[in-house]
């Protein structure tokens, strides 16, 4: 088993902005604004950046933290959570070796986990093309009903 340890204050960042993990003689360096990889719930990886423990609302904060973890915002969100960035970087990196180095495979992996409507229109195998005949909203129906109607009017003959 590993044995981490985190130095700095309390909060975890040193004076520099940098988080120091030491993970088993080697050591992670995590600064403000650094961007890591976080797994969700399961087997999913997004990236997150690093925020200031002090400037987020404790309303938004996760209430469970452990002493080496570090707050993360998570791209495209402001979801906050707590990572280890060493056991994250660790797991992603051998996440990475399996996708032959691709992020952009592993972040279409995850948007097709967690997507609901990109997962069920995959797995329908649908495209952006309709199938059968489209079927009219109410709306068309009375265009189409007001465009009949305008097209008998022009054929009338006038009355004098």
């Amino acid at each position: 088993m590993r044995s981490m340890t985190t130095r700095g204050t309390s909060s975890g960042m040193k004076k520099s902005g940098k988080n120091q993990i030491s993970e088993g003689g080697g050591e992670v360096q995590v600064a403000l604004g650094d961007v890591i990889y976080v797994k969700l719930h399961g087997s999913s990886w997004w990236p997150g950046q690093v925020v200031d423990d002090n400037s987020v609302s404790e309303s938004v904060k996760p209430s469970k933290r452990s002493a080496r973890e570090v707050l993360v915002r998570l791209y495209g969100s402001y979801t906050y959570l707590y990572a280890d960035p060493a056991k994250s970087r660790s797991e992603f990196e051998e996440i990475l070796k399996l996708n032959n180095g691709s992020h952009q495979q592993i972040l279409l992996q995850s948007l097709e986990k967690d997507l609901p409507s990109t997962k069920s229109s995959r797995a329908e195998g649908s495209s952006s093309k309709t199938k059968g005949t489209p079927r009219r909203s109410p709306t068309s129906k009375r265009q189409k009903q007001n465009d009949d109607d305008l097209g008998r009017q022009s054929h009338e003959c006038p009355k004098s």
